[in-house]
């Protein structure tokens, strides 16, 4: 695709990317998973609705992918290239190793996507200068805060000293399996209250 633009035209592309998320997701998302309808959908209610969000959507409907790191992924993008604005993103998931897995989709993108690479050069960080793990990633920007743009953590991992612009909560409290049968079993009411 690249070789194919001018940079007038690439320069059109990341403006419209940057305008409206379903552009951005459809782009950075394999185009047999992304149904145009249904997605396009999702992603405008993620940008347009209010500040507190709920989606709800059954397994392998990318909920993970678009609603926690490619949403991410843009809100953090958009903000340092439109706004000048750096955030620091913290998603959280029912354990620290499956909240680092976001961070680790969100970094995938960032080092091996080429149409990021293509529209968004400039928030590519030099990796081997930079954090940028699965516990803590941060894009390209010139303020060294504490906080990575991405940051990972597990339901009752100690945050403290740490001011984050969004909050992205994914699969905070998931079932169990019992340990006599292997059947998936439904929350306990203390992890329902520790995930609140």
């Amino acid at each position: 695709m690249g070789s194919q633009m001018n940079p007038e035209q690439i320069k059109k592309m990341r403006e419209y990317l940057l305008e409206d998320f379903s552009y951005f997701a459809q782009l950075l998302t394999e185009p047999s998973f992304f149904d145009v309808g249904f997605h396009t959908e999702l992603c405008h209610f993620m940008q347009t609705s209010k500040k507190d969000k709920l989606i709800v959507l059954p397994r392998t409907f990318l909920k993970t992918t678009i609603a926690a790191s490619l949403y991410a992924l843009w809100r953090a993008t958009r903000a340092a290239i439109m706004k000048k604005e750096f955030l620091r993103i913290l998603i959280t998931s029912n354990t620290t190793p499956n909240a680092g897995k976001t961070v680790r989709t969100v970094r995938s993108l960032v080092e091996q996507n080429q149409s990021y690479h293509l529209f968004f050069p400039d928030m590519v960080p030099n990796f081997s200068k930079t954090r940028w793990s699965d516990s803590c990633a941060c894009l390209e920007r010139p303020v060294d805060y504490p906080e990575g743009t991405f940051e990972s953590a597990g339901i009752g991992t100690n945050i403290i000293r740490r001011h984050f612009n969004i909050i992205i909560e994914d699969d905070t409290v998931a079932p169990k399996k019992d340990e006599l049968t292997g059947e998936e079993a439904m929350p306990s009411k203390d992890d329902i209250e520790k995930a609140v």
